[in-house]
């Protein structure tokens, strides 16, 4: 069954300022890159490494703003 649409803004409301533009960034860039024809076929071949590959998260850079922001929240939590 999938996700509601809301279910990653439901996320993100959770998170700090910071944090949560980070990780919109993130998926914004993701759904950017997403061709959904190609995704499609990968997983009706069982292909999920294909699946991950064509949507980048098989590269982490992907989600490096959003891992310094985070890092950044608990070093400012903590003080």
């Amino acid at each position: 069954m999938p996700l509601p649409h809301s279910y990653l803004e439901d996320i993100a409301a959770r998170l700090e300022p910071g944090m949560r533009e980070a990780f919109l960034k993130a998926v914004r860039a993701l759904r950017a890159q997403a061709d959904p024809a190609r995704i499609a076929a990968l997983l009706e071949n069982g292909d999920v490494d294909g699946v991950l590959d064509a949507i980048g998260l098989n590269d982490p850079a992907w989600l490096n703003s959003f891992r310094a922001v985070m890092a950044e929240g608990f070093v400012a939590g903590g003080q």
